[in-house]
């Protein structure tokens, strides 16, 4: 899909149906696997598109469409460099999660994420009263009651399984990547407010170019974070 809008934006959107990841709240996949995404740091794929000019910005998320099944989105605010090169900027994305597919489970980080989220939820500012009340009540409504106030906090014992399958689930034919920028072709205009897009399908040359994206990147997983502290107690005075 690509879009022209009415603002300067340049973005490249890559969307994947995945099952549903709320079963698996205790062992967080999705947010396991948006966070390996857009990590930040050495060996990811945001410092690998930053270093040559590509994106200002990348990051990820998971919608829960409904019970059964969500959508994974990947989102990178382009430069005008990276959007002349957004197929580029597409197999890379992709052979980052082929990295992750063929990589060992992320233990390391998964134990940072867990710890982080403790020390969230033991010092966090909680928040008003109203907004926390109903983050409560809408969590009693995805989660069972006796757990549904911390469910979207802690962080519970790994599970591979439910993280290999959500990662399974992010490959070329399950994907839709819509490109918004300035000047970008188009042939169709919404109905309500008349935005002009296009919207083709790619089963030739493009498609296969997706299946064995370009390695040149020397991805690796993020190691063990040595200044989250171990301990917090509180020291007399």
């Amino acid at each position: 899909v690509q879009v022209e809008p009415i603002k300067e934006v340049r973005s490249l959107q890559l969307e994947f149906v995945v099952p549903a990841t709320r079963p698996d709240f205790l062992s967080k996949p999705d947010e396991l696997l948006t966070q390996l995404i857009g990590y930040p740091g050495p060996g990811g794929l945001v410092e690998a598109l930053k270093r040559d000019g590509l994106i200002n910005g990348l990051a990820a998320f998971v919608w829960e469409r409904t019970a059964d099944y969500g959508s994974l989105m990947i989102g990178a605010d382009l430069t005008p460099a990276g959007l002349q090169a957004r197929e580029q900027v597409t197999l890379r994305i992709l052979a980052y999660l082929r990295h992750l597919r063929a990589a060992p489970f992320p233990a390391d980080f998964y134990r940072d994420r867990a710890r982080i989220a403790q020390l969230d939820e033991s010092f966090r500012d909680r928040g008003e009263g109203a907004s926390l009340a109903t983050k409560l009540a809408n969590q009693a409504g995805f989660y069972p009651l006796e757990v549904a106030e911390r469910a979207g906090d802690v962080w519970g014992p790994p599970d591979e399984a439910a993280y290999r399958r959500l990662l399974n689930a992010l490959t070329p034919d399950n994907l839709l990547v819509a490109v918004m920028a300035k000047g970008v072709p188009t042939d169709r205009a919404e109905r309500i407010y008349q935005v002009k897009y296009s919207y083709t399908e790619d089963a030739g040359a493009g498609y296969q170019a997706l299946l064995a994206p370009d390695g040149k990147d020397t991805f690796r997983l993020p190691g063990a974070n040595a200044f989250l502290p171990g301990a917090t107690g509180v020291l007399p005075e």
